[in-house]
């Protein structure tokens, strides 16, 4: 898959973060993307005179994610920022894992003051960005993929030595984000504990920790999206699939400290993501009045109440924020 990274774009970005501001976020400088460019003029919608960011239709009810996620980082800055830090994130492959990735990488994390200097060289982003798609049959399947992956991009040898000596080279903060899709999964072995934990555990550290360049690795585990789950209870898939929610759900309630003591990894395990209630995206709306007439925002509530007539028990985000754009294109 070919990477090429886009023109930044600064006045765009500017204009992104004066709009994000009316719903309580930061957008942070223009992001080095390897891939999935940030939003620009063509990718951004106009109207009333402001750009609207694409990724801004994906932040309705990510509250708890994006909060226990600053909160790692946090951490992991104060005791652990010579090693990667992982952060694991989980649910159907239609809750778009990497559009919340970018909401974080562009809304949140300018904003946490024990590393924004690092991201930040200036007035630019100084982060640079990897994707890499898995689709794992078993877990030495898996790491050849990310070792392949970083060994082609930053032409070194596919081998963790050579690889981390080339992040170091780097100077700036890395975010790796690894798309895991488990459909093809059949290995016994634990996906979680030996696919990644002991994988990222003895990652080399090339300055023996004086200098720190920062590592974070998001890694989307995408689980097949089910119209019907009821019906489909008993297949291996379902079966690996249920094994990994309660592994995350054990593992969501472990601290950074604890990560380190018992995995020697400094990770987080996120909340599910999961379907978008109606008053969670009325209250979107809501916060969103900068980017809408005052007297539309009824018309909008409107068009958003006939939506959910159809997701009754909530709306997967991919089909929620491609009907807020939408909605909000109209009614400008």
């Amino acid at each position: 898959m070919s990477n090429t990274p886009p023109s930044e774009t600064p006045t765009i970005e500017q204009q992104a973060n004066n709009n994000a501001k009316q719903i309580g976020q930061v957008i942070g400088n223009v992001t080095i993307y390897e891939s999935n460019p940030i939003p620009n003029e063509s990718s951004c919608k106009k109207g009333n005179d402001q750009f609207i960011p694409d990724y801004l239709c994906y932040l309705p009810d990510r509250n708890a994610q994006r909060e226990k996620l600053c909160k790692a980082i946090k951490e992991h800055e104060r005791i652990a920022k010579h090693r990667p830090l992982l952060c694991l994130i989980y649910g159907e492959t239609q809750e778009e894992h990497y559009s919340f990735k970018d909401c974080f990488v562009e809304a949140a994390l300018p904003t946490i003051s024990e590393i924004s200097n690092f991201y930040h060289n200036d007035g630019q982003n100084n982060v640079k960005q990897k994707r890499i798609f898995a689709v794992p049959k078993n877990i030495e399947g898996l790491h050849n993929t990310i070792l392949d992956e970083l060994g082609k991009y930053f032409f070194v040898d596919s081998d963790k030595n050579a690889i981390a000596k080339q992040l170091f080279k780097e100077k700036r903060p890395i975010i790796l984000c690894i798309d895991i899709f488990i459909e093809s999964y059949q290995d016994q072995n634990d996906l979680i504990k030996q696919g990644i934990f002991e994988f990222w555990e003895n990652w080399p550290d090339p300055d023996k920790g004086k200098q720190h360049y920062r590592l974070i690795v998001f890694l989307l585990f995408r689980y097949p999206n089910q119209e019907n789950k009821w019906l489909n209870l008993l297949k291996p898939l379902n079966r690996l699939q249920r094994k990994l929610t309660q592994a995350f759900n054990q593992l969501e309630n472990q601290d950074l400290s604890t990560f380190l003591s018992q995995s020697k990894v400094g990770a987080v395990v996120l909340p599910e993501l999961r379907p978008i209630e109606k008053a969670a995206a009325i209250e979107w709306f809501n916060d969103c009045q900068k980017y809408v007439v005052n007297a539309h925002i009824d018309r909008a509530i409107t068009k958003i109440e006939d939506f959910y007539k159809n997701y009754p028990k909530g709306a997967p985000m991919k089909d929620l924020a491609e009907t807020l754009t939408k909605i909000v294109n109209e009614i400008r």
